[in-house]
């Protein structure tokens, strides 16, 4: 067998970067003069359009590619090999041999760079939206999401329309300087798509942020197990009836709680909504200045929309600037350990909303009825909703398996 010598690798890691930018630039101008030397403005579509007889649609992504200064936010943009070929064969004549000789070497640069870094036009897309995914349009991130979600609904058997979360921090009544938590939580139209699967609804952990090691959870249902004790902690007003089958299944560190196999498409899925409270989960105060409480979800399952809420009691005085933080679990390790976090970020586009005091701002298209769920949840453990605040972190087809976590910066003890 003899070995071939493989072209040398780029001389550094901004190879791609610099090359793209260069292309995606070039192929701009170059349409951006090609039009003008026609006394065309780029600006209007619609008017290029009629004038050359082009369609509306290659019109509207021309004049957006020529708008957009972004290379990352161009790509989208750029016209197909069909639409590209439409438009020298269309313009380039009428422009003169200088202008469409300019566009032909400008595709054909555009091209070499999809050959060299990526092979093709999706997987250029891809390299773009991992190389600088602050700077797309949420919109883009979220077509991935949902082909993703389209895929993982296919190869596990399940979705479901909605994950809910919410979790309330509450000063403690019996440690004073301490914090309660009361967390409830959900899969919305859940359905089955293969029969045979069964599928953890949640599981009841807890971890030692320190380490990041798991150890017992000390959470209780906040209403008695509709299946006696060590059931599901299920509120069954707010499940579909009859009430749903879940097995509560216990490991050496958390207790599962999985519903079963079972029949299958819209006319068998099921909503099901559990809470659970767990007194002096940790101080509501730090030694150092960087501490941070992290509320979050595990997120396993192909879902339409994660809906994460948060509501802290003001007399735990956490300073009112959230953080969204989205991390892969792709290793099935829950990444808490601050030295196991680095290169497991996820990109996003969605931001923290502020719902204001009280429970007002918690009406939600995606869990129609989300007030009244907390509303009762509280009433359950004895806790008043007048000095409570709330922020809400949502997203269309979050990627599985990650973690949500909407994080609050802890004030040092004095």
């Amino acid at each position: 067998m003899e070995l071939v010598p493989q072209a040398a690798a780029p001389p550094h890691p901004g190879a791609f970067a610099d090359e793209f930018g260069v292309a995606v630039q070039s192929l701009r101008q170059a349409v951006d003069r090609l039009l003008r030397s026609l006394d065309a403005d780029p600006s209007r579509p619609q008017d290029l359009s009629r004038r050359f007889g082009l369609n509306k649609n290659l019109t509207w992504k021309l004049s957006r590619l020529i708008a957009s200064s972004d290379p990352a936010a161009a790509l989208r943009f750029v016209p197909g090999n069909s639409g590209l070929k439409i438009v020298r064969d269309t313009l380039g004549s009428m422009a003169g041999a200088e202008r469409d000789a300019e566009l032909a070497a400008a595709i054909e640069r555009f091209d070499a760079m999809v050959n060299r870094h990526a092979g093709d036009r999706s997987s250029l897309e891809m390299l773009v939206q991992g190389l600088a995914h602050e700077r797309l349009e949420p919109e883009t991130l979220e077509a991935a999401r949902r082909l993703a979600f389209q895929g993982n609904s296919a190869i596990w058997g399940v979705q479901a329309r909605v994950q809910l979360s919410a979790t309330v921090l509450y000063p403690s009544a019996s440690k004073p300087g301490w914090v309660d938590t009361l967390d409830i939580g959900g899969l919305l139209d859940f359905r089955r798509i293969r029969p045979e699967v069964r599928w953890q609804l949640f599981g009841r952990q807890s971890y030692d942020l320190d380490a990041g090691l798991p150890k017992p959870s000390e959470s209780e249902p906040i209403v008695p197990p509709a299946g006696g004790p060590g059931g599901a902690p299920l509120l069954p007003q707010f499940c579909t009836s009859p009430l749903p089958r879940v097995d509560a299944e216990p490991t050496s560190d958390q207790v599962r709680y999985v519903l079963p196999g079972g029949p299958i498409g819209n006319t068998a899925q099921l909503t099901c909504v559990y809470a659970t409270v767990t007194r002096e989960i940790g101080p509501a105060t730090v030694d150092t200045d960087d501490g941070w409480s992290e509320i979050g979800t595990n997120l396993i399952t192909p879902v339409e929309h994660v809906q994460l809420d948060v509501l802290v009691h003001e007399d735990l005085q956490l300073p009112p600037f959230p953080e969204v933080r989205l991390l892969g679990r792709m290793d099935g390790h829950s990444p808490f350990a601050a030295g196991e976090r680095s290169g497991r970020s996820l990109p996003f586009g969605e931001r923290v909303v502020d719902l204001g005091r009280g429970l007002t701002g918690l009406a939600s298209a995606q869990v129609p009825g989300c007030a009244e769920i907390v509303a009762y949840a509280l009433e359950q453990v004895g806790w008043s909703s007048e000095k409570l605040r709330g922020w809400r972190f949502s997203m269309p087809f979050p990627p599985i398996p990650a973690i949500a976590a909407i994080a609050l910066p802890l004030p040092q003890r004095k």
